[in-house]
């Protein structure tokens, strides 16, 4: 339970900083700022170190203030580049921001990576359902029959193991019978469109968190799991528990 927790923590706080690096306030500073050093490129003679600390601390601020955050970078790298007197902060800050976003994003990458992977089961939503027919004929007991939080993950084409976070749509959910759920939106009783790519046969993994307890939970346990994955603009978006 203890180390879900902390691979939720983890995956949530990268979540959170790439929500602030993908703002459309955020992005339009850093065109504007990529525009103005094109604009004065033939002054700029050093890109690669100017104005680095200032987008640094607008991503780590990113996560405590929100969206102010934007207009503090803004704001602070206009400063840094009034001081220098050229383009070359401008530059420095646009080029920054891209290597950081491609860092938190590797972070985040590897966040999901974790705690898909700490998941108690993962099978195929196919294997899934043919164990669970199987278990109504009486030859198996019903899979995953216990409280939990479960993942339903889509991905473009086979999915790798080491790369169980690169999903195309991600379904997160809790039951007190995980099986039972699963099967419901699988079989087109719950999420519709969950359903949809089961019946199209798109790629599919289901992952199970078993034995939480969810009186001392009262749903956070559940958002921060949505938060992490992102589930909320996917399959979330349209939830049926």
């Amino acid at each position: 339970m203890a180390k879900i927790d902390a691979f939720l923590k983890a995956a949530t706080a990268a979540a959170a900083v790439i929500d602030i690096v993908q703002k459309p306030e955020v992005q339009e500073k850093v065109k504007h700022v990529a525009k103005k050093a094109w604009d004065n490129r033939e002054t700029i003679k050093d890109v690669a170190d100017v104005a680095a600390p200032v987008v640094k601390k607008a991503v780590k601020k990113g996560v405590a203030v929100g969206a102010k955050a934007a207009d503090h970078a803004g704001d602070a790298a206009g400063n840094v580049a009034r001081a220098a007197g050229n383009a070359a902060d401008a530059a420095a800050g646009a080029v920054k921001a891209s290597v950081e976003r491609r860092a938190q994003e590797k972070a985040l990458a590897q966040a999901r990576q974790d705690l898909l992977q700490s998941a108690t089961a993962k099978m195929s939503a196919g294997d899934f359902e043919d164990t669970w027919a199987t278990s109504l004929d009486g030859g198996t007991a019903a899979p995953l029959k216990s409280p939990g939080y479960f993942i339903i993950a889509t991905y473009k084409g086979k999915p790798a193991n080491d790369r169980l976070y690169d999903y195309r749509d991600v379904f997160v959910s809790r039951s007190d019978d995980m099986g039972a759920s699963i099967h419901r939106h699988l079989s087109g009783e719950g999420n519709p469109d969950v359903y949809a790519d089961m019946k199209y046969e798109q790629k599919m993994l289901v992952f199970a968190f078993p034995d939480f307890d969810f009186e001392d939970d009262d749903n956070e346990t559940l958002c921060r799991f949505i938060t992490a994955l992102r589930a909320d603009a996917s399959y979330n978006a349209r939830a049926a528990r």
